[in-house]
């Protein structure tokens, strides 16, 4: 158990990016009665209603409940990867399953969007993107978002509800149908991040969604941890001392957001670069300060599951092409419990 000290939130979060002017990404306003149909069942998830089911089961079945939740303490997020369920179900299902018998009315997912990393801009937008639809229609059925949250939220206009932010988008999807299998009833609330411009302006959202956490709420953040390859990365052909080395080197990374300090360098440097989601893993930090006033024993972060996906890569290693990422799911509770 790892315990991050009170720090202002100020100190915490610093520009996302600098701004740029861009296509919206807001698309047409299907209305609030439409579904999203899933676009990535079948390449990152089972498309079988069946098959998804015994998936998440099986990987829901791999979890233990953390001694923090035992003893009385409170969950209030939990960092998880986005990538395909061949490489990352087992750390969902770790993180999540730690959480099973935790009981949430509302599950807000923050996520980068990916509209950035691509060439073409299509997507790419400013602010924060919020769903235009009544939910998400799953193989295993409908999940809500939570229409009252989102109305509020985008009363501010850095919030809008952009349709065609979503579109193409693995950052929230792959996690939803954790979510329903184990909160059926919760509605959710998807957030996108696109281009913040101010450090005032990172903040204000972070206000204004810390300021709907409440103690039936869970921060979800999509952060899939270090993408690493032989040039950036000394790769050995054995793979039991490169998975050292790796676990080494992201070492201070986790010690960074314990201490709730990821952006200071070298080491919020090297995970900018590394880091997919990083901008979600800053902001929701900086949520998790604003939202929830200080409680005996604060904030403490728990490693629930590391894993790589070179784990499954025949021996012996090559160099200069192995190349692949890191998953990691990560508690956040409140109090010390009893």
């Amino acid at each position: 158990m790892i315990r991050r000290p009170a720090a202002p939130v100020a100190a915490a979060l610093l520009p996302l990016l600098l701004f740029f002017q861009a296509c919206d990404g807001q698309g047409s306003l299907p209305g609030r009665e439409a579904y999203r149909t899933a676009e990535w069942a079948g390449r990152y998830y089972p498309q079988s209603r069946d098959e998804l089911a015994q998936e998440i089961e099986r990987s829901l079945a791999l979890a233990t409940r953390p001694a923090a939740l035992e003893d009385g303490a409170r969950a209030t997020a939990m960092l998880v990867p986005h990538a395909a369920y061949d490489y990352t179900s087992a750390t969902l299902g770790k993180g999540f399953g730690a959480l099973r018998f935790e009981r949430f009315e509302r599950v807000f997912i923050l996520g980068q969007s990916h509209a950035w990393e691509r060439w073409q801009p299509v997507g790419r937008f400013v602010g924060m993107a919020l769903p235009a639809e009544k939910g998400f229609a799953l193989a295993t059925g409908t999940l809500d978002n939570d229409l009252a949250t989102i109305e509020r939220l985008s009363r501010d206009t850095i919030f809008q509800r952009r349709a065609r932010a979503f579109d193409g988008e693995t950052a929230i999807e792959p996690l939803l149908p954790f979510i329903q299998a184990l909160w059926p009833e919760a509605t959710i609330v998807p957030m996108l991040i696109g281009q913040l411009a101010t450090v005032e302006e990172s903040l204000a959202v972070a206000k204004a969604i810390g300021a709907e956490l409440d103690e039936k709420s869970l921060l979800v953040i999509s952060t899939t941890f270090t993408h690493f390859d032989g040039r950036a990365f000394p790769i050995s052909p054995d793979k039991a001392r490169t998975l050292a080395a790796l676990r080494a080197f992201e070492e201070p990374f986790i010690e960074a957001i314990a201490r709730r300090d990821v952006l200071t360098p070298p080491i919020g440097d090297a995970m900018k670069r590394r880091l997919c989601g990083f901008k979600a893993l800053a902001l929701g930090l900086a949520v998790l300060d604003a939202g929830r006033a200080t409680e005996e024993g604060g904030t403490q972060l728990q490693l629930l599951s590391e894993d790589w996906s070179l784990r499954e890569a025949p021996e012996p290693l090559d160099p200069k092409r192995a190349s692949g990422v890191s998953y990691r799911a990560i508690l956040f509770t409140q109090g010390r419990g009893r």
